[in-house]
């Protein structure tokens, strides 16, 4: 009976979820990321995310946040689309945003707000200031979200390694199961008292 209870709460408990860092190297320069990279959507009608190399510009924040992710390719808000939105893949999926690598891509100080959705609610927010001398590890810890949000003055934000937990979804556990979960704990506890009584 223990063993019955045991996986009904390990049922109960578990979630599925996958954890990436993801980096853009490989889709190359000057390219729109394609819905579905990374098991997310990166085109929606506030913009699209661009990569670039860290040598196209020259002295950017480009190329301070590829040096600083020792990586070549990194991506954008393009044409300073404001806000930028990465957005979850389906309904009833979400993700978190865990940390990542942030540059001011040309703005000596540029103030960027950073915001996590849920069903259009609002569930987290963040503000930064970036640089495009200096690339800043962020962490934002936006759990549970379907939309990731960047806001700024209408420039370009340079990132790369999105530290990303997705494949989560947040349909909620029917009551049936907590019920279900709930009867096996109090048989148990009935087949405690019986082996007592007899016991005694």
């Amino acid at each position: 009976m223990k063993k019955i209870l045991l996986s009904a709460c390990l049922l109960l408990g578990a979630t599925t979820a996958n954890s990436a860092i993801i980096d853009f190297e490989g889709l190359g320069r000057d390219v729109i990321v394609g819905d579905g990279y990374a098991n997310l959507n990166w085109n929606t009608n506030n913009g699209d995310i661009y990569t670039t190399n860290k040598d196209r510009y020259g002295a950017s924040g480009y190329q301070v946040v590829a040096i600083s992710t020792n990586s070549d390719t990194v991506a954008y808000n393009g044409y300073g689309y404001n806000p930028a939105d990465i957005t979850a893949i389906g309904p009833n999926n979400v993700f978190s945003v865990n940390s990542g690598v942030f540059a001011s891509a040309w703005d000596a100080l540029l103030t960027v707000t950073f915001e996590g959705y849920l069903d259009g609610v609002l569930k987290h927010t963040m503000t930064a200031g970036l640089s495009n001398t200096t690339a800043s590890l962020l962490s934002f810890n936006f759990s549970n979200i379907d939309t990731f949000r960047m806001l700024d003055q209408g420039s370009q934000i340079a990132f790369d390694n999105l530290d990303v937990d997705y494949g989560v979804s947040q349909v909620p556990v029917p009551a049936a199961v907590w019920l279900f979960g709930t009867g096996l704990a109090g048989l148990m506890g009935v087949s405690r008292k019986k082996k007592q009584a007899l016991a005694a």
